[in-house]
């Protein structure tokens, strides 16, 4: 039984088709979230930081851990079945410190420190860069 459900689980997960429990398109998730981020930090060095702004930029990336980044992280199985364990490390490693640096410019805008705000979703940006770049390396469809 347990054979027969691992390979079941790894044919769903090498399926191109969505199942019905919710797959994402991991390729269209990522740019996007991509894009949202690399708005945002250009938002953020165009505008001024008063309180509004702040509290602003930390809904948005409240949003953006709950809407974009937590079904990326759940997709970790799929995507390391389906690529293999190499590829795998070479979109989560970038795509994790994006979620970090994410994590980081939320926390200074609590302590209303828009400098280190502005620079960690900067990094974000470029983290979430390379994460797209090795998607497309190991998947050229995304």
């Amino acid at each position: 039984g347990v054979v027969l459900a691992r390979i079941a689980f790894k044919a769903e997960a090498k399926s191109d088709r969505p199942g019905t429990d919710g797959a994402i398109d991991f390729g269209a998730m990522l740019r996007k979230l991509h894009s949202d981020v690399a708005a945002l930090a250009a938002e953020m060095a165009a505008g001024a930081s008063g309180e509004a702004g702040y509290e602003s930029v930390r809904v948005r990336i409240e949003q953006l851990q709950v809407e974009a980044i937590e079904p990326l992280v759940e997709a970790r199985t799929r995507v390391q079945a389906r690529h293999g364990l190499a590829a795998f490390a070479s979109i989560y490693e970038p795509l994790a410190a994006g979620e970090r640096k994410l994590n980081r410019a939320w926390s200074a805008l609590v302590d209303m420190h828009w400098p280190e705000a502005m620079a960690s979703v900067q990094a974000a940006d470029r983290a979430l860069e390379r994460a797209e770049k090795a998607l497309t390396a190991v998947a050229p469809a995304g």
